[in-house]
This record gives structure tokens, C-alpha cells and sequence, in this order.
């Protein structure tokens, strides 16, 4: 089985964070910026879980089955 993984990026400054996320078979990276406050960081974690879990279930859903047929 393939290993499927995200890389991710970070950059924090005092005034921002910046993270850039490079998604499995994606050639262009996915780049989001947030304030550097405690609730922003949350939702760009979140949205950051959310983009890698996307990729994890679109995976699973577009590899055949066992009997050869898609899950979709």
C-alpha cells in the first residue's frame, strides 16, 4: 500500500502565520495565511486537517475494490 502524505509548511511571525501545504499527487502547493491570534490559528488548523482528510477519503473512495469495482 502506498503511503499518502501531506507536507506542511510553516511560517509565524508576530503579526501572521503562514502555512503552505503540498497535498499527495498535487504538483502546486496550497498556500493560507492567518493572524497570529489564538482563534485564527485554530481554523487554519482545521482547515489544514480538513484539506489532508479530503485527500485521505477521496482516495479510499476512488481506489477499486476488492472485486474491481469503484467505491464511488
Amino acid at each position: 500500500m502506498e503511503k499518502r502524505i501531506t507536507f506542511v509548511g510553516l511560517d509565524a511571525h508576530k503579526e501572521s502565520t503562514s502555512v503552505t501545504l503540498l497535498l499527495p499527487g498535487q504538483e502546486q502547493p496550497v498556500e493560507c495565511q492567518c493572524a497570529n491570534e489564538r482563534a485564527s490559528v485554530r481554523r487554519m488548523v482545521r482547515k489544514v486537517l480538513r484539506r489532508a482528510e479530503e485527500t485521505l477519503l477521496n482516495d479510499a473512495r476512488t481506489r477499486p475494490s476488492r472485486r474491481g469495482r469503484s467505491r464511488t
